[in-house]
């Protein structure tokens, strides 16, 4: 019995908010994503080219989910990272956003979103993706 009365008065382990790393160059857009998921609730961290999300990525920092933009300044554009993202973290899931729409086979699975986004959507998708099977 002591052991029933114990486990009642353990900690409960924390709840960590799903982790969305938004990877992208246009800041007015990354604040725009970054502010609506996280006052939905999501812990959110942005990188505003795929090298910093590399660096993000190696760090061991925790991410469920990546939203990246396709067309992006620098050596790695948004297709590049995100098959870096497969080869070398791929339990994280990928959503495109672009405002080209002829992209949807560029990493097979990942959702596109066409600019300007509906974030509603966004969300709803995001939340589909950490709530169900990996």
């Amino acid at each position: 019995m002591s052991a029933i009365i114990q486990s009642c008065h353990e900690p409960k382990a924390e709840l960590r908010a799903p982790t969305v790393l938004v990877a992208e160059d246009e800041i007015l857009i990354r604040a725009m994503v970054a502010q609506h998921l996280r006052s939905a609730g999501f812990r959110i961290i942005e990188a505003s080219n795929a090298h910093e999300a590399i660096d993000i990525l190696t760090s061991g920092e925790s991410v469920d989910v990546l939203f990246t933009d396709v067309r992006m300044v620098g050596e790695k554009d948004g297709i590049r990272l995100a098959q870096w993202v497969e080869r070398n973290r791929p339990a994280i899931r990928i959503v495109f956003g672009s405002g080209e729409t002829n992209l949807v086979d560029a990493v097979p699975g990942a959702r596109l979103f066409s600019k300007p986004y509906d974030l509603e959507d966004v969300e709803r998708y995001v939340r589909g993706l950490v709530a169900g099977p990996a």
